[in-house]
């Protein structure tokens, strides 16, 4: 397939062109997303570069523009997918 874009500099308000599921962890997030889509409804904790950690309570369809560094904790049945 022809992508027509394909010489266009990606930058951070590009749009996503890899997908991949959240998962909660300890470790660092590699790679890291530009962006968190919350698929179905639930509580998403993330931890910033600073070490500071607080829980989002997202709906399904909300986009969260935040580079994490780790998802240390998900609940309330919520499913979420990183974008890069």
């Amino acid at each position: 397939m022809v992508d027509t874009f394909d010489t266009n500099k990606k930058g951070l308000s590009s749009p996503g062109d890899i997908q991949f599921p959240i998962v909660a962890s300890p470790s660092v997030m590699d790679p890291r997303p530009r962006a968190i889509y919350c698929a179905i409804a639930g509580n998403l904790t993330i931890e910033d570069s600073a070490g500071t950690a607080i829980t989002y309570t997202m709906i399904a369809g909300e986009v969260l523009t935040f580079r994490a560094t780790k998802i240390t904790a998900l609940g309330g049945g919520g499913a979420f997918v990183g974008w890069l």
